[in-house]
Parts: C-alpha cells; sequence; structure tokens
C-alpha cells in the first residue's frame, strides 16, 4: 500500500512539472487563450492548505518547472559574453537558474501568507488568485532584482476581450481573472468529483457569468478606444529593421549601417509619412551632428522632410548612454530619451564602472506638434510604470526600439514583444516596435497588430497611428488594484502577530 501512494506521489509530481511547462509555454508563445481557463489549476490544490511546508511542498513542482520554463531563454547570452566559452556558458546558467529563482522567491513569499487567512471554503480562490497576482506585482518591485518577465496575463494573448482588461487596472489585474476563472474551474471539477450537484451548478454559473461580463465589458471597451482613435489626430509612421543581429550586427560599422537603414527609407518612404522610426542602437556610435555616421541620415531627414527616431549612443560630462535621438528635417538632431534600466552583463558588469550608465530622468516625454514621444528602450518595456508616468504626462504614442538579436531562435523573441502589446493596452496608447531583425509592428490600444513584420530580413512597414488624449483608468489610477492582496498580506501577518502573542 505504501508503494503504491509512493508511486501515486511520484506521478502526482511529474504531472505538476509538465502543467508547469505548459502553463509557461502559454504565456511565452502559443497564441491559445481558450487555455487560458485551465492553465493555473494545480495552483487550486492547495486550497485550505493550513501549513505553509504542505503548501509549499505541493506547489513547489508546478512553480518551479513554471519559472524555469520561462528564463531558460537567458542561457542564451553566453553568445554575446566576452569571455572563455566554458565560462560564458557557466554564467548564461547561474543567470537563467537566478532569475528562476526570483520568480519563484517572490511566489512562495506570497502564497505562504495564505495558510494563515485559509477559511477552506469557495472564496478561497479568491484569496490564492489575489495572492499570486501580489507576487508578479512584486517582481517589479524589488529594486535592482526586479525582472517582471511574463505574467499570467500573457495568456490572454489573442483574446482582445480580456487582454483589454488591462486598461482598467494594470495587467495583473489581467491575470486575477485568469486564475480566478482558473479557480472556479478547479471547484467545478472538484465539485464533480464529490457529486455535489448544487455547488457544481452554482461554481457552473458564476464562470458563465465571469466569462459574459469579460466579453461584454471587453467589447464595450474596444468599440469606445476604435471610436477615440477615429476622432483622434493621426499621422503616417514608417518603421524600418535590418537582417542584421548577433556577431553581424557587431561587425556592422555605423556608417554602413547608416547608409542601410536610409535606403530603406529612401525606398519606403511615403508621401504622407511624418516620422520614420529605427531600432535600438540602430547606429551603433555615439551621436554627434558632425559625426560623419549621421550626417548622411541628418540629410535623409531633410531630403524626404521626416524626423527619424534612432537608437544610439550618447554622451554627457564623460558617461555613455544607450539612447534614442530625434533626427528632424528642420535641425541637426537632439537626443530625446537615455535608457534607464541597463541588461547586466549585456550593457554592464554589475559592481564595475565598465559598460553604459543608466539615466535617471525615465519619465520624460518628447513633444513635436501633435506628438508627444513616451520611450523605452527594450527589456524596459517589461516595466509598467515608467510607460504610465510618461503617459500621465501626456504622451499620446509610445516608441520601444529593441535589439532582440541575443534572443537567438528562443521563445523569448515574442514574449518580449508580448510586453510592448501589454503596455500599449494599460496606456490606451498605439505603440511603436521597432525591431532590429524584428519584430517590428504597429500595435493598437487594444493589442492588435495593425501591421507586422515577424521575420528577421531587411524591412520596413508603415501605417497609420492615432493620437490618442484620452487616458485609461490605470494611467489614472495606477496600481490600485494590488490594495487588494496588500491588505490580504497585512491580514495574514497581523494573525500571525497575535498568535505569537497569544501563545506568549
Amino acid at each position: 500500500m505504501g508503494i503504491i501512494k509512493q508511486r501515486q506521489s511520484y506521478f502526482s509530481k511529474l504531472l505538476f512539472v509538465l502543467y508547469g511547462i505548459f502553463a509557461s509555454f502559454l504565456e511565452c508563445s502559443l497564441k491559445l487563450p481558450i487555455l487560458c481557463g485551465v492553465s493555473m489549476l494545480p495552483l487550486f490544490t492547495a486550497i485550505g492548505e493550513k501549513s505553509v511546508k504542505a503548501l509549499i511542498k505541493k506547489l513547489a513542482p508546478f512553480l518551479s518547472a513554471y519559472d524555469i520554463t520561462k528564463t531558460l531563454f537567458v542561457i542564451e547570452i553566453y553568445k554575446e559574453l566576452d569571455f572563455p566559452r566554458v565560462i560564458s556558458v557557466f554564467i548564461g546558467f547561474v543567470a537563467a537558474a537566478a532569475l528562476a529563482f526570483l520568480l519563484l522567491a517572490s511566489q512562495v513569499l506570497c502564497l505562504s501568507l495564505y495558510p494563515r487567512i485559509s477559511s477552506e471554503k469557495q472564496y478561497d480562490i479568491i484569496k490564492l488568485s489575489l495572492l499570486f497576482c501580489l507576487s508578479e506585482w512584486l517582481c517589479e518591485k524589488a529594486g535592482f532584482f526586479s525582472f517582471p518577465w511574463l505574467g499570467v496575463w500573457a495568456q490572454s494573448d489573442g483574446a482582445d476581450t480580456l487582454m483589454i482588461s488591462a486598461s482598467l487596472l494594470g495587467c495583473r489585474f489581467t491575470s486575477f481573472i485568469i486564475l480566478l476563472g482558473n479557480g472556479m474551474v478547479y471547484l467545478i471539477l472538484k465539485s464533480a468529483q464529490c457529486q455535489k450537484k448544487i455547488s457544481y451548478i452554482k461554481i457552473s454559473a458564476a464562470y458563465l457569468s465571469l466569462a459574459i461580463a469579460v466579453f461584454i465589458c471587453g467589447s464595450l471597451e474596444i468599440s469606445l478606444l476604435k471610436e477615440q482613435a477615429e476622432d483622434s489626430e493621426s499621422t503616417n509612421v514608417l518603421i524600418v529593421q535590418l537582417d542584421s543581429e548577433g556577431d553581424e550586427k557587431n561587425q556592422l560599422s555605423a556608417g554602413e549601417a547608416a547608409k542601410k537603414y536610409i535606403e530603406l527609407i529612401d525606398k519606403n518612404k511615403q508621401s504622407s509619412t511624418k516620422y520614420v522610426f529605427l531600432p535600438e542602437t540602430a547606429v551603433n556610435s555615439v551621436f554627434s551632428s558632425n559625426s560623419a555616421d549621421f550626417v548622411d541620415l541628418i540629410k535623409c531627414a531633410k531630403r524626404n522632410d521626416v524626423t527619424i527616431f534612432t537608437g544610439c549612443l550618447f554622451e554627457e560630462e564623460g558617461s555613455r548612454y544607450n539612447s534614442i535621438a530625434a533626427i528632424s528635417p528642420d535641425s541637426k538632431g537632439i537626443r530625446i530619451y537615455s535608457k534607464s534600466r541597463l541588461v547586466p552583463f549585456g550593457e554592464y558588469i554589475p559592481l564595475t564602472n565598465s559598460g553604459l550608465c543608466s539615466s535617471c530622468y525615465d519619465t520624460e516625454v518628447y513633444h513635436l506638434g501633435d506628438l508627444t514621444l513616451a520611450s523605452g528602450i527594450c527589456v524596459e518595456s517589461i516595466y509598467s510604470e515608467s510607460f504610465r508616468s510618461q503617459v500621465q504626462s501626456g504622451a499620446n504614442l509610445i516608441f520601444i526600439p529593441t535589439n532582440d538579436s541575443w534572443f537567438g531562435s528562443t521563445y523569448a523573441r515574442y514574449a518580449h514583444f508580448l510586453h510592448s502589446k501589454i503596455r500599449a493596452v494599460e496606456n490606451s496608447r498605439f505603440v511603436v516596435r521597432a525591431g532590429n531583425c524584428g519584430i517590428s509592428a504597429i500595435i493598437s490600444p487594444w493589442g492588435e497588430e495593425t501591421v507586422m513584420c515577424n521575420s528577421k530580413d531587411a524591412a520596413a512597414v508603415s501605417g497609420i497611428v492615432s493620437l490618442i488624449e484620452s487616458k485609461s483608468s490605470y494611467t489614472v489610477l495606477g496600481d490600485i488594484f494590488i490594495l487588494a492582496p496588500l491588505l490580504l498580506a497585512l491580514a495574514s501577518v497581523a494573525k500571525a502577530l497575535r498568535n505569537h502573542l497569544h501563545h506568549k
């Protein structure tokens, strides 16, 4: 009998591991939102657990597989490191393990609060859902250790009426809706197993009501946004990308890159095009209006009567920054934004002075006529607060240049793109994303790719963006939704202190 139970335990753990991998790929690469209603079921097997140890023991296989799968792509960084191969591979594995640990630590910390507030009743699914959302939020607020890579919200990709809920209270609210739906499905399955007909009917009705409410509210919000887009000022933009990545990009001189971009601009620019957007470090040299690397680009802007936004480097008082420069037809060009969140070992080496510097000014916007531009470079797209602050300051368009070449052919290339989509939805703004070797796209405020280049070829895509001025609920209120799980966490801590004092 003991052997049978042990085998059942091993099988259960294996099933949870496989489920964690499945849930992770639903976030990373599988555009199957129909499955998001059953993606996180193992989480709710913790309902009724009164011991932190028992809860962690039960969920560890699922959560570990879920986090490790999401971060394995980081191993690819070894190809970009200037170290011997063995050391580079080792650093890649350590980096992937460290990021997975940070995600897991946040989840364990938040979920460990549950046993103290467990009531072993149906609405415990709300508590578990809120605490898991709190763990996603903490990943963004962990300072130097922050890494909010994806989240349950990413499973809504392809279901615009579900993803649009992020415009109300942020992407963590979308995660909550998906988790709540999973909890209801778990209770339905449990009621069916226990043959509780009344509970089965009640929970099924609640689940159906949630699904209908999400669909109706989402459809109305999308319809409203489309009306606002039609009534707003609009402009035609061009996005240009090259086909060189990795070592090819490093070997391409700044001058050669500039000439290739100019050829594509001249070839694809339309008469109505006003703005041209290039990727991160498109011209990989220090910006100067007198530099040979930028003179031709300045002439191109004047010849085509367009403003070119290009990724480049910028030096100031001995410090070098990863920046965006605006080159307009009537000026020689100015820096409009410098990156504030850098990639460890990619853009700088921690605890040293080597590499690029981070900017302290990450909420400034750029004004040009009707255009007020919010910006975030590459990895900054995974952080919501900077974009929200810029849109609060009046930005009516978001620009995200990126260089995803170090992702190689991993699922992370598309996963990173999903962050640009959720930033568009959260702030009800069109997003222009220019990716070196893709993914380049114009993303609507309801999460639709109005134009998109998913290939790694040299290409240019153009389209119309609306400069919406009204602000979403999330832009105005921020992460107010997180107050709910924070109050739950405080209630758990308060109960623990009260029990401790009582036992004294």
